[in-house]
């Protein structure tokens, strides 16, 4: 079983049925990875919702929900009593939800969900499992390579020099990025975010 994911705005569609256009549907997607025993779910961009905070069209957004380890503990309890007793306290209890938000960049280009998922898992590793470590550090890479990327494209462009214009990250050129990205957004929590609406 997997213990983290971290699937984009389309793939949670369609992993969930759940059409996600605003900050109860994202809940109700944490809680339907959740209920299938994956304590931390992260969802790599999310754009077009329709209301606070998610409702910047500048902007792209990336959130995450993990379990605490007493949830998790009380999801595997082994025995008829103690399954109830750990459903009822999952219902009841909130999980940890953080989002962070970073300005977007009018391209697109390939190779992003795999740097992304990759710096993520990290991260993941490197701080012990801290979501928000791993959030932040992610981002800081992501947009330091888009940035630069998207820069040679700009100047390879008004050089006439197409060759120069692939929208392939740069990589190579990034190495002091993704090894110790400048961090300049931070995380915010968001744990009291509740579904409108039944799941």
């Amino acid at each position: 079983m997997a213990t983290v994911i971290t699937p984009n705005q389309f793939e949670c569609e369609l992993l969930t049925g759940i059409k996600i256009r605003t900050s109860a549907d994202i809940v109700r997607t944490f809680a339907h990875f959740h209920a299938l025993g994956i304590p931390t779910v992260i969802i790599t961009s999310l754009e077009d919702l329709h209301d606070s905070p998610f409702d910047d069209p500048d902007m792209i957004y990336m959130v995450a929900s993990q379990q605490q380890q007493q949830q998790q503990q009380q999801q595997h309890a082994g025995g008829g009593g103690a399954a109830a007793a750990a459903s009822e306290a999952q219902a009841q209890a909130e999980p940890d939800m953080f989002m962070i938000s970073v300005p977007r960049i009018p391209a697109y280009f390939t190779g992003t969900g795999d740097l992304t998922a990759a710096m993520l898992l990290a991260w993941l590793h490197n701080s012990g499992g801290s979501i928000v470590q791993a959030m932040e550090h992610a981002c800081a890479t992501i947009q330091a390579v888009l940035a630069r990327t998207w820069s040679c494209i700009q100047e390879a462009e008004a050089a006439g020099d197409a060759s120069k214009a692939s929208k392939e990250l740069r990589l190579i050129q990034s190495a002091g990025d993704i090894v110790k990205p400048q961090i300049k957004v931070r995380a915010q929590a968001r744990c009291r975010w509740r579904a409108s609406s039944p799941a």
